[in-house]
């Protein structure tokens, strides 16, 4: 994680890392970019910062402000503590990060945008040619249409997973919706999914924050997001949401058929207590059997817990004559009031009329 010095020293930056993407301890005390003419490039005047490892080293791009006019720069290090610029990226001044370890047709691909998401190459990380349609569009919804912000990339396996922000104005202030979208490494421009609800979202509790964006990152399967309020730099963890970009599971599938043998417990109408309905069961296996706990409804439309086994588990072998379980309580449904021609309990299926 990048960030300021004091404003004396405002040339620099610091680094720190973490294992955990929470904890984070100092990895480079002094770390600054100099410029082609080897002049330390003013760190108060840079923004919107991304690094991407490549086979020549680790590449920063980032913005620079200056008089009210900004600028996208890229450059270049061996170590993270001193980078060379590269120069200045032509025709374009938006937020911008390169797909690390990765090279199409020999050249570094590049995603960019604080309006729409587009796309450029470079074989030398210098001279970067833009594709002029975009990749990814603002929709217009209620609020009308919502520009997009450029964050983090990743080249994984499935595809290259480029994370982006919806910018929404809401009452008068602008809040940062979370999105991700997945490329075709054969082709970078070619979107093969896209969510369309956001992955994360402010609460409306969360609106007096002003949250900035200040980047993501992967760790152990999940997307730490960092965030920038009034009290300091926030982490948010959202857990399994890879797994729903890249549409795995976390269980097997099971595909169940229904047994023309059923049903496989039946009311018996001479059992008061069962004499209307069994339904609501529960199962488990114990030394070679499966025993069946069930709802039971009879005479007098009182609910208790009825009981059988099974060996194989279609074909019932034992059944209780008895209930297993009645109620004991009054919320239950013990001491049953019969008022007038209705019988009422907490715990009924029905009401039925008695006859008089």
């Amino acid at each position: 994680m990048f960030y300021h010095l004091g404003r004396d020293e405002g040339s620099f930056f610091r680094i720190e890392t973490s294992t955990d993407g929470i904890n984070f301890s100092l990895f480079h005390p002094i770390c600054q970019i100099l410029s082609e003419q080897d002049a330390r490039v003013d760190s108060r005047k840079i923004s919107d910062l991304s690094l991407a490892k490549t086979h020549s080293g680790y590449f920063l791009s980032y913005i620079f402000n200056k008089k009210g006019s900004k600028n996208l720069f890229g450059a270049i290090s061996e170590n993270m503590a001193e980078f060379k610029n590269l120069g200045l990226v032509a025709n374009v001044d938006e937020t911008a990060s390169i797909v690390p370890d990765y090279q199409y047709h020999g050249k570094y691909v590049m995603y960019f945008g604080e309006s729409s998401i587009k796309c450029a190459y470079s074989y030398d990380l210098v001279k970067w040619e833009i594709e002029k349609e975009p990749v990814l569009l603002p929709k217009k919804d209620f609020f009308g249409t919502s520009p997009l912000h450029a964050s983090n990339i990743y080249n994984l396996d499935e595809g290259i997973l480029v994370f982006y922000y919806n910018k929404k104005k809401l009452k008068g202030n602008t809040h940062y919706f979370l999105h991700a979208a997945l490329f075709d490494k054969e082709n970078p421009q070619k979107l093969i999914r896209k969510i369309d609800d956001p992955l994360w979202e402010p609460h409306p509790t969360w609106h007096k924050m002003n949250l900035l964006p200040v980047g993501v990152a992967l760790h152990n399967g999940e997307l730490l997001s960092y965030w920038q309020s009034t009290d300091g730099i926030i982490a948010l963890v959202h857990p399994f949401v890879l797994d729903k970009i890249l549409e795995k599971q976390h269980f097997s599938h099971v595909i169940l058929k229904k047994l023309k043998h059923n049903p496989i417990i039946r009311p018996i109408v001479e059992n008061w207590w069962e004499s209307k309905a069994t339904f609501n069961p529960t199962a488990f296996t114990d030394r070679g059997k499966v025993h069946i706990i069930y709802r039971a409804i009879g005479d007098d439309d009182v609910s208790v817990l009825g009981y059988a086994t099974s060996i194989d588990g279609i074909h019932i072998d034992s059944r209780s004559p008895s209930p297993i379980y009645e109620p004991t309580q009054s919320f239950e449904g013990k001491n049953t009031k019969r008022l007038s021609y209705l019988v009422f309990s907490p715990f009924m299926s029905r009401i039925r009329e008695l006859q008089k």
